[in-house]
């Protein structure tokens, strides 16, 4: 029994807890007419990444499904395990966005974003008049 344990506890370190502390990582970058995101999303699928610019808000969502199989030499399953998550951010960037030029890329596990600023803040407050 005492030989097993340290092999369970080794494989629950190894699969289910894999960069779960690395998840969404983000770098923010502001050059003079943009800003940058750089966001670590390993094992998300890029159908799966879902990204929004609301009242100043960028809101980025995702899920993840990993499978890892390991099997031995004659074909049989040693052992499989699934996992799967939810996780999301958001970031307050300000109403000075150009909501029409914002791009993103994913590559190798890598959001990029990329918000160009716009001189013209749209005035969103609704004035109400003192009768």
């Amino acid at each position: 029994m005492m030989r097993f344990l340290p092999s369970l506890n080794e494989m629950f370190d190894d699969v289910m807890f894999d960069n779960t502390h690395d998840m969404m990582a983000c770098d923010v970058v502001e050059h003079p007419d943009d800003y940058e995101l750089t966001m670590a999303m390993p094992g998300c699928d890029k159908d799966n990444i879902h990204i929004d610019y609301t009242d100043g808000y960028l809101n980025v969502a995702a899920e993840s499904h990993q499978d890892y199989d390991e099997t031995d030499e004659d074909g049989y399953v040693i052992r499989q395990e699934r996992s799967f998550g939810k996780m999301g951010r958001s970031f307050y960037v300000g109403e000075g966005i150009d909501r029409d030029a914002i791009k993103a890329s994913y590559d190798q596990g890598e959001l990029h974003i990329t918000l160009p600023k716009n001189d013209q803040v749209i005035d969103n407050r609704n004035y109400i008049a003192i009768e």
